[in-house]
């Protein structure tokens, strides 16, 4: 099992604070194509103690996408590689969510 993986800031986070997941925790939406490999990267990090609430983990492009908009997750950890709308992407499609730079 091989993917080429990228996180990708889908709105601002916040600091330690004022966190915008359940009990002060962010928001981490996982999609990758490969069910066995989306499995492994659920099962391999203890989420919640790295300040993490997992709200979903996507097959597909189209499910990523329709995740994004229901759950607006801080953070996407992404396949880069996925059909339709790659991870890199995946950035300026959602650019609506990003707060304005200042």
């Amino acid at each position: 099992m091989k993917s080429d993986t990228i996180f990708c800031k889908i709105k601002g986070m916040k600091d330690h604070f004022g966190r915008t997941g359940g009990k002060g925790m962010y928001t981490l939406l996982i999609a990758e194509d490969e069910r066995d490999l989306r499995e492994a990267i659920l099962r391999s990090v203890d989420w919640k103690s790295a300040g993490f609430e997992v709200v979903g983990a996507a097959e597909t492009a189209p499910r990523r996408s329709k995740m994004v908009e229901q759950f607006e997750p801080d953070l996407v950890m992404t396949d880069i590689k996925m059909p339709i709308l790659s991870g890199l992407e995946l950035p300026r499609a959602y650019a609506r969510y990003a707060p304005p730079h200042r």
